[in-house]
């Protein structure tokens, strides 16, 4: 029943065209085009991943919209099925169908909008199991391959760096194969950095830098440093202390507000509620 489900979202993601996926599509058409310079201020939507991301999606955007979300939803469903085989080979699959069902909406969002979540939830997943294996000497490459794969989409997309937060203590333990494995992610991670991030250079005259200048203007606009693409965790830890309006799109754009700052007219208020909401 869950698959189906998943299966009858992803054939009315395709019907309704994608909506975040047009942005993509559009980004990089762009990007086979060579038009660096209205990356970040054309298309249907916003536009606010690196600038490599656009050229890494460009033999998608090469085919008509349809054929490419067709590919785009087909891989993700493939990706989705992957990683819940993966988790419940750890866990068992009433643990993993469990937690699909409570996350079924969130899953269905992704796959509506053709967005690239998905990616970086199966790609996270895969790191985070080869890193648990990691002592292995026999599956070293594929501790490199899956932390190659997850920062290609993490750097796309900046918040998921936070994962490299596990291995990076491994750096300075005193066992070698500990370090070694570090080390290879450090290597994925680097190798990754030059694809998403100096990719373009190599296709297009453009100043060196200015992508990213673009990139984070975008980002900027968008709210940077507490949101990206959404609203973050931060952002919502920071209006919660200072009460500060947020809109709420299920609700029409309507301001809403967090925190006791509001009913106290003490942002302190906010920060000793947290505190106490905290050790709770």
């Amino acid at each position: 029943l869950f698959g189906a489900a998943v299966l009858f979202v992803a054939s009315k993601a395709f019907l309704r065209g994608g909506q975040d996926f047009r942005v993509f599509h559009h980004a990089g058409r762009l990007a086979l085009e060579g038009r660096w310079e209205i990356l970040y201020t054309d298309g249907p939507d916003r536009y606010l991943y690196a600038p490599g991301f656009a050229l890494l999606i460009a033999p998608l955007a090469a085919l008509p919209g349809s054929a490419a979300l067709a590919i785009w939803l087909s891989a993700t469903l493939g990706i989705l099925f992957a990683t819940l085989r993966s988790l419940a080979e750890r866990f068992g699959w009433f643990a993993v169908l469990c937690a699909g069902v409570f996350s079924f909406r969130s899953l269905a969002i992704d796959l509506r909008y053709g967005q690239v979540n998905l990616w970086i939830l199966g790609s996270g997943v895969w790191a985070i199991i080869e890193w648990t294996r990691r002592k292995e000497e026999v599956r070293a490459y594929r501790l490199g391959l899956s932390w190659l794969l997850f920062s290609i989409v993490a750097i796309a997309k900046i918040y998921p760096i936070a994962l490299f937060l596990f291995p990076t203590g491994a750096l300075f333990r005193k066992a070698p194969v500990e370090r070694r494995a570090a080390g290879r992610v450090a290597a994925a991670f680097l190798l990754s950095a030059g694809i998403v991030v100096g990719l373009p250079y190599f296709f297009h005259a453009y100043p060196f830098g200015g992508l990213e200048l673009e990139w984070f203007a975008a980002l900027s606009r968008k709210g940077l440093p507490t949101e990206t693409h959404n609203q973050s965790f931060l952002a919502f830890l920071l209006r919660w202390v200072a009460a500060e309006p947020f809109q709420s799109l299920r609700l029409g754009g309507q301001a809403l507000r967090a925190g006791t700052g509001e009913f106290f007219g003490a942002p302190g208020l906010g920060t000793l509620s947290f505190a106490g909401f905290a050790f709770l």
